[in-house]
C-alpha cells in the first residue's frame, strides 16, 4: 500500500505529459542553450568582444610609422623664386609641389607598449564579461525551470485532491441520504472540495505566470508550443558529490567576477603608467621627400627627380614643461583609481568566498529538508489511510478527516519543494564551479 501513492503519481505525471504531447519538451540544457542564443543582453556582450579585439589591434598599428603624402598645385602672379635656378622671375607662375613625409617615435614613455597592454587586458575583460551575463543567464534560467517543474507537480497533486474530495463528496451525499451522516459533516466535505477546487485554480495561474516568465527568459512567441521535461526523480542521484573546499577552489578558477576585478585593476595600473608618461618627453624622427614643378622652369620627370628634389632629415623633441598641472592631477587620480581597483579586487574574492560557502550550506541544508520532507511525507500518508479507514467505518467526523487530508497535501507540497529547491541549487552551485553540464541529462 506505501507504493500506491508513487505509482498514482507517476500516472498522473504521464498522463499530464502525454496531454501535452503535441507539444515540444524541453529540458533544462535546451532552455540554457536557447537562453543563451537569444538574448540580447549577451549579443551586445559578444559585440563589445569584437570591438575590444578591434580596439586591440589598432593599439598594434600605433608602431607601424606614419605616412602621409600632400600635393599642391596653384598660380602665383608677381615675383616668384624658382627653386630649380633660384632665380627671381616677375610673371605668371603655375606650379605644383609634391611630398611624402613620415613620422617615426623613437621614445614617448613607454606609451605605446603600456597602451598596448591596457587593449589586451580590455580584450579579455569583455570576454570575461560576456562568461558573466552568461552565467547570469543561466542562473535564472536553472531557477525559472525548477520553479515550473515544482508548479507542474503542484497542479497535478491538486487535480488528484480535487478528485478525490469530489468522490468524497458523492459517497458522502450516499451516506447523508441514507441518514449514515450528520449534516455538518457533509458541509464540511463539501467546504473541502470548494477549498481544493480554489487551490487548483492557484496552482494553475501560477504555473502558467511562471511558464511566462520562461518564455520571456527563452524569448519564445506566446503562439509557440512549449513545455518543459521533467528531471529524473533518482535519489541515488540527489546527493551533492563536492565538499565546500573543492566547490570555492574550482569557483576561484573559473568565477569572471574575480577575473573582471583582476582585468579592472591591472588597467588601472597600466592607466597610471600611461599618465605618468605624458610627464616625460617625446622624440621622433622624420624624414620626407619633395620636389617641385614651375611653367617658367620646364623639365622633363625624369629630371625632375633627379636633379629637382628635396630632401629632408629631422628629430623632433617635445617637452612638457607646464599645463596647468593637468597631466599631474591625471596621474594622481590613475593612480587613485588604481588603489581602488585593488580594494575592489579583495572585496570581489571576499564576495564570492561567502557567495560560495552561503550555496554550499544552502545545498547542505536543503539535502537535509528534501530528506525529512522524505519522512514527513511518509508519516503523513500512513495517518491519512488511518484516518480515512476510520471514516470509512463511521468512527470519525468529516473535520478529523479533513484535517488529516490537509497534513498530506501540506507534506507533499513540502516535498515536492524541497525536492526542486534542492535540484535547483545543486545545479546553480555547478554553474559558479564552471561545470554548466552542457548536454547532459539534468541528476
Amino acid at each position: 500500500m506505501k507504493i500506491f501513492p508513487v505509482v498514482c503519481l507517476i500516472f498522473c505525471l504521464a498522463f499530464y505529459c502525454g496531454s501535452i504531447k503535441a507539444q515540444q519538451a524541453w529540458t533544462l540544457d535546451q532552455c540554457m542553450d536557447t537562453a543563451l542564443k537569444r538574448n540580447l543582453t549577451l549579443a551586445k556582450a559578444a559585440n563589445n568582444k569584437i570591438v575590444s579585439r578591434a580596439d586591440y589591434q589598432q593599439a598594434k598599428m600605433k608602431y607601424i610609422p606614419s605616412l602621409n603624402a600632400s600635393i599642391f598645385s596653384g598660380t602665383t602672379w608677381g615675383i616668384y623664386v624658382i627653386p630649380a635656378l633660384n632665380q627671381l622671375v616677375n610673371g605668371n607662375n603655375i606650379g605644383s609641389s609634391e611630398n611624402l613625409n613620415a613620422s617615426i617615435n623613437l621614445y614617448e614613455g613607454m606609451r605605446k607598449p603600456n597602451t598596448l597592454k591596457e587593449k589586451r587586458e580590455g580584450m579579455d575583460l569583455n570576454d570575461n564579461n560576456y562568461t558573466k551575463s552568461a552565467n547570469d543567464i543561466s542562473v535564472l534560467t536553472i531557477q525559472q525551470y525548477f520553479q515550473v517543474l515544482l508548479d507542474i507537480e503542484t497542479v497535478v497533486k491538486a487535480e488528484q485532491t480535487v478528485k478525490q474530495s469530489q468522490l468524497q463528496v458523492e459517497r458522502s451525499k450516499n451516506l447523508y441520504a441514507q441518514q449514515s451522516l450528520a449534516a455538518g459533516d457533509l458541509y464540511n466535505m463539501q467546504s473541502q472540495l470548494a477549498t481544493d477546487q480554489f487551490n487548483l485554480v492557484n496552482a494553475r495561474n501560477t504555473m502558467e505566470s511562471d511558464y511566462l516568465a520562461l518564455r520571456q527568459t527563452l524569448v519564445i512567441d506566446e503562439d509557440t508550443a512549449f513545455r518543459v521535461l521533467p528531471v529524473s526523480d533518482d535519489s541515488s542521484q540527489i546527493v551533492f558529490p563536492f565538499n565546500l573546499e573543492q566547490c570555492i577552489e574550482m569557483s576561484v578558477k573559473s568565477a569572471p567576477e574575480l577575473k573582471i576585478a583582476a582585468n579592472n585593476a591591472r588597467m588601472a595600473e597600466l592607466n597610471a603608467s600611461i599618465q605618468r608618461a605624458a610627464l616625460q618627453p617625446t622624440l621622433s624622427f622624420t624624414p620626407s621627400i619633395g620636389t617641385t614643378t614651375s611653367n617658367l622652369y620646364p623639365i622633363s620627370l625624369e629630371n625632375q627627380l633627379a636633379d629637382n628634389r628635396t630632401i629632408s632629415l629631422g628629430f623632433n623633441l617635445s617637452l612638457p614643461l607646464f599645463n596647468n598641472y593637468t597631466n599631474q592631477f591625471a596621474v594622481v587620480n590613475a593612480e587613485i583609481n588604481y588603489r581602488n581597483s585593488m580594494l575592489d579586487e579583495s572585496i570581489a574574492d571576499k564576495d564570492l568566498a561567502k557567495k560560495i560557502e552561503n550555496a554550499y550550506h544552502d545545498i547542505i541544508a536543503g539535502e537535509k529538508k528534501y530528506s525529512a520532507a522524505k519522512e514527513q511525507l511518509h508519516f503523513a500518508g500512513e495517518n491519512f489511510k488511518y484516518e480515512s479507514e476510520k471514516f470509512s467505518l463511521g468512527m470519525n467526523n468529516a473535520l478529523t478527516y479533513n484535517d488529516a487530508k490537509s497534513k498530506l497535501i501540506q507534506a507533499q507540497i513540502d516535498m515536492a519543494s524541497a525536492k526542486y529547491d534542492f535540484l535547483m541549487k545543486k545545479r546553480v552551485m555547478r554553474v559558479y564551479m564552471g561545470l554548466n553540464g552542457q548536454g547532459q541529462q539534468i541528476k
